[in-house]
C-alpha cells in the first residue's frame, strides 16, 4: 500500500542572536563611526562557547600586510564600515562537499592585530563589500581582542565561497591562520580576488539550410580581478561546419577555440563566427564556453547554448522538477494525496510495482489500497504544425480493477489514449513506451495535455505509474538566398540548317549562392522549326513545351541538361529556356532566361535537305550523261 507523505517538522539547533538596546541604536547617530564600532566591540559575540570542529576541517596562513585595501563591511554585513576603509585584506576561495553548518575560526594572530573575518558566497567584489556577503565577525567570544569566530554558517556543496581576512582599522594587519570546519570535506582555491567570467552566444542571423550563417559570442569580465588566459570554447555539433571568424579561433575538427588572452575587470570581448550547415533542416543545440586562469565564483554564466528548437515541448517532463511533491510545470490533482507526483523516500514503491524509469521522480496512479483514488496531471503545451507523436512511458505494475481501473491521455478533452486493468501486459517490471498520433491537433496553438486515472473502482488496488513525456517539436531553419542562373549552347554550327537533320543544345543552370537551391524547375519551349527528340536528364515534352527538374544544387554547383532536337520546318530558330521555380525562390530573376539564336550565319534559315547520291546513283547519272551526249553528236551528225 502506497505510503502517506508525512510532513515532518525538523527541529533545527537555535541560534543566539546579539540585541543590542534601544538607546545604542539612538546612540549609533550620534556617536562617530569609530565610538559605534567600539560598542560593537565591547558586545559580547553571539558565541558563547569555543566552536566545535566536526569531522572535517581546512586550515591555512597567511597575512594582510601589503595586500589590497578596501573599505570593509560591519560585520553583520548591514552597511560599509566608516572605520574600516582603506583597511588591507586577503581572499581565500573555498567549497564543501556536504550541505551543513560550517564554521570560520581565526586560531592565530599576532596580539596587536584586531581582525575581522567575513564568508561570501559566489563572489567576493572588494567594490561591493555588502553584496554576497553572508556572515562576519569581529571578536570571538571573548570579547575585544579574541581572534574573530564565525561559528555556524550555513553553506551549500558545490557553490563557491571566500574568506576575506582584514582588519578593524587601517593599522590593523598582520599574519594570521584561519580554520574552516563543518560535517563535509573542504577544498580550498587559490588565494586573492577572482574574476566572474561570462559568456552569452546568439545566431542572429538564424539556422539557414544550404548557406553560411553566423554565431556572437559576448565574453564579459565582471571581476573583480583581472582574467588572464581567457579562452572560449565551442563544439559544433553535427553537421555545422566553421568556415571563418572575426576574433582569429581556429578550429580542429568540430571545436572551435577562441584565445582571449587577457581580459581586464568589466572588459568585453565579441566574435563572430561563420558556419554552414548540411543537409537538411535539424536541430542545432550549439554551447560555448569561457575559462581563464584565476578562479571563478559564479559558474552559471560561463557557459551559453543557443539552439534553432526541435526539442521536447513538455515542460518537466520526467517530473523532476516535482522532487518535493509539487512541480511547477503541471497542474496537479489527487484524491487521497494532494499529488500523484513520487519519489521513492515520500512513496515507498508499493511492494515493488511501481518506481521511477528515470531521475527520481514519477507519476504514481493508484496506491491507494482498496479506496477509491481519481488521479491527473495536466498542463497547456503549444502543439507545433510539425509534431506528429505524443510519446510516454507507462508501467502497469499491479491490476486488479478490471475495465474500472484505468488510465487514459486527453487532448482538450478528447481522449486519445486509454489502457485499463484488463490489459494483458499487466504486472509489468519495466516501463513500456507509448506513441499516440495528435497530428490533429499539431497547429502550432496551445492544447491542454491531461493525464487521469481511475483506481480503487471495484474497492480494487491498481498501481499505474507514469514517466518521460514527451512532444518533438520541429526545428526553426532558414534557407539561405540563392542565384540561379540559366545558359545555353548547340552544337548546330553556324550555316543554315537542314530539314530532317537532328542536332545537341546544352543548357546550363548554375548556382551562384550564397545557399543551396532544391526542387529547381527548367522550362524550354522550342520554336516551330524543332521537335523535341531526346535528353540526358528526364525531360519530358508536352507540345513544344520541354521541362524538367534537378532536386538540389549546392552553392557554386553546375548542372547541364543536354536536348536533342530535330529540325522539321523552315524558318528562323529562336529558342528561350527559363527557370520557372525554385526553393528558396530566387532573388535575382534577371539571369533566370537565357534565349539564342540557332544557325546563326545563315540566319538560322533552314532548307529542303539535298538527297546524297550513292554510287549506283552515281553510275545510272553518268549512264544518262554519256547518253544524251550521245543522242546530241547523232543529231549534229545528221
Amino acid at each position: 500500500m502506497r505510503a502517506v507523505r508525512i510532513s515532518t517538522v525538523l527541529c533545527a539547533a537555535a541560534s543566539l542572536l546579539v540585541s543590542f538596546a534601544v538607546s545604542a541604536n539612538t546612540e549609533r547617530l550620534q556617536r562617530t563611526a569609530i565610538e559605534y564600532e567600539m560598542v560593537l566591540k565591547a558586545t559580547p559575540n553571539d558565541v558563547a562557547n569555543p566552536p566545535i570542529i566536526r569531522g572535517n576541517a581546512a586550515m591555512y596562513s597567511a597575512t594582510t600586510v601589503g595586500g589590497p585595501t578596501y573599505n570593509r563591511a560591519l560585520q553583520d554585513c548591514s552597511a560599509l564600515s566608516g572605520v574600516g576603509t582603506g583597511v588591507s585584506y586577503h581572499v581565500q576561495p573555498f567549497s564543501v562537499a556536504v550541505t551543513g553548518a560550517y564554521s570560520v575560526t581565526m586560531t592565530a594572530g599576532e596580539p596587536d592585530y584586531d581582525e575581522f573575518i567575513f564568508v561570501y558566497q559566489n563572489a567576493f567584489n572588494p567594490a561591493a563589500a555588502l553584496t554576497n556577503c553572508i556572515a562576519g565577525d569581529d571578536d570571538g567570544p571573548g570579547g575585544v581582542g579574541d581572534p574573530p569566530v564565525i561559528a555556524s554558517v550555513n553553506l551549500t556543496a558545490g557553490t563557491s565561497y571566500f574568506v576575506v581576512t582584514t582588519g578593524f582599522a587601517p593599522a590593523d594587519d598582520g599574519s594570521f591562520t584561519n580554520q574552516i570546519a563543518g560535517p563535509g570535506a573542504i577544498t580550498i582555491g587559490g588565494g586573492g580576488p577572482t574574476a566572474d567570467l561570462g559568456i552569452t552566444k546568439t545566431a542572429p542571423q538564424g539556422v539557414l539550410v544550404g548557406g553560411s550563417f553566423t554565431y556572437v559570442l559576448n565574453a564579459i569580465n565582471n571581476g573583480p580581478a583581472g582574467a588572464t588566459a581567457v579562452v572560449v570554447t565551442d563544439v559544433l555539433p553535427a553537421g555545422v561546419s566553421f568556415v571563418s571568424s572575426t576574433c582569429g579561433a581556429t578550429a580542429a575538427g568540430s571545436t572551435v577555440t577562441w584565445n582571449i588572452g587577457n581580459l581586464a575587470n568589466a572588459a568585453t570581448a565579441s566574435c563572430t563566427l561563420t558556419v554552414t550547415l548540411a543537409g537538411m533542416c535539424t536541430t542545432v543545440s550549439n554551447t560555448a564556453s569561457i575559462d581563464g586562469a584565476e578562479a571563478d565564483g559564479v559558474a552559471a554564466n560561463n557557459s551559453s547554448t543557443a539552439t534553432n528548437g526541435g526539442g521536447n515541448v513538455v515542460q518537466d517532463p520526467g517530473f523532476e522538477a516535482g522532487a518535493s511533491g509539487d512541480s511547477p510545470n503541471w497542474t496537479e490533482a489527487s484524491t487521497n494525496f494532494g499529488s500523484p507526483l513520487c519519489t521513492v523516500a515520500l512513496c515507498g514503491t508499493g511492494g515493488g510495482t511501481a518506481a521511477p524509469r528515470t531521475g527520481t521522480v514519477w507519476t504514481w496512479f493508484g496506491g491507494a489500497g482498496t479506496a477509491l483514488e481519481v488521479g491527473s496531471m495536466q498542463q497547456s503545451v503549444i502543439i507545433p504544425a510539425s509534431a506528429t507523436t505524443l510519446n510516454f512511458f507507462t508501467r502497469f505494475g499491479a491490476c486488479t480493477g478490471g475495465a474500472g481501473d484505468f488510465l487514459r491521455v486527453t487532448i482538450d478533452g478528447t481522449e486519445v489514449f486509454r489502457r485499463d486493468s484488463t490489459y494483458a501486459g499487466c504486472g509489468e517490471t519495466a516501463y513500456v513506451a507509448n506513441s499516440v498520433n495528435i497530428a490533429a491537433f499539431a497547429n502550432g496553438a496551445s492544447h491542454v495535455l491531461r493525464f487521469e486515472s481511475t483506481t480503487g473502482s471495484a474497492a480494487s488496488n491498481s498501481n499505474f505509474s507514469l514517466d518521460d513525456i514527451s512532444i518533438a517539436g520541429a526545428p526553426m531553419c532558414g534557407s539561405a538566398a540563392v542565384d540561379l542562373a540559366l545558359t545555353q549552347s548547340n552544337n548546330a554550327g553556324g550555316g543554315a540548317l537542314l530539314i530532317g537533320n537532328t542536332f545537341q543544345k546544352t543548357l546550363t543552370l548554375t548556382n551562384n549562392g550564397p545557399g543551396a537551391a532544391s526542387a529547381i524547375t527548367v522550362s524550354d519551349t522550342l520554336p516551330p522549326q524543332l521537335a523535341f527528340v531526346s535528353s540526358t536528364c528526364g525531360a519530358t515534352a508536352v507540345g513544344q513545351v520541354v521541362t524538367y527538374t534537378v532536386p538540389a544544387l549546392a552553392n557554386g554547383a553546375v548542372n547541364n541538361c543536354v536536348l536533342t532536337v530535330r529540325v522539321q520546318a523552315a524558318g528562323t530558330i529562336v529558342n528561350t529556356a527559363t527557370i520557372t521555380a525554385s526553393t528558396p525562390t530566387d532573388t535575382t530573376p534577371a539571369n533566370n532566361t537565357t534565349t539564342a539564336q540557332i544557325g546563326a550565319t545563315g540566319g538560322g534559315v533552314v532548307q529542303a535537305a539535298v538527297p546524297a547520291l550513292d554510287r549506283n546513283m552515281l553510275l545510272v547519272l553518268l549512264g544518262l550523261v554519256t547518253l544524251i551526249g550521245v543522242i546530241a553528236m547523232r543529231q549534229r551528225q545528221t
